[in-house]
């Protein structure tokens, strides 16, 4: 595992506004979504999805990942690419290594993403509904259940 320093100049900002932190609204994307081809493409195999299984566990830098999941670092950052195109992760903090090369963190999208298999008119529905209960379960809760899901999909099919 790489050694990080801590990134410079940060000054502790927390970036909650005045009325404190706020929960994100989920981004329902139906089968007819323009989005929705890009969030499968980017889930469609299996390093994919170990590595946004692994960021959900904590946030990581592409060299970290790719020895976690006996990689290289090109095809993680492949993957990453993928992954931060269809909104499901994203660079959440910029740290240091020892020789002071800088390095992006990678987190789950503070945004979370619900794929409906319906059309653009279940959507709405789906969106109030998924609101409610984002509110009460929390969107990191919520992008792993789905994160879940997906796979079991994937793998239903395969034999």
């Amino acid at each position: 595992m790489s050694t990080l320093e801590p990134k410079k100049g940060d000054e502790g900002t927390d970036g909650e506004g005045d009325d404190g932190p706020s929960e994100p609204t989920p981004d329902v994307l139906t089968i007819d979504d323009d989005e929705t081809q890009d969030v499968l493409n980017s889930i469609s195999s299996e390093t994919a999805l170990l590595i946004l299984t692994s960021v959900h566990d904590s946030p990581k830098i592409p060299i970290d990942l790719a020895d976690e999941l006996g990689t290289t670092t090109q095809n993680v950052r492949y993957h990453l690419e993928k992954l931060e195109n269809a909104g499901l992760v994203e660079v959440g903090d910029i740290c240091y290594s020892e020789k002071g090369r800088e390095m992006s963190v990678y987190q789950p999208s503070e945004s979370p993403s619900a794929l409906v298999f319906g059309k653009s008119d279940d959507g709405v529905r789906m969106r109030q509904v998924l609101g409610k209960v984002s509110m009460s379960v929390g969107p990191v809760a919520f992008v792993v259940v789905l994160a879940a899901k997906l796979k079991s999909l994937f793998e239903w099919g395969v034999e």
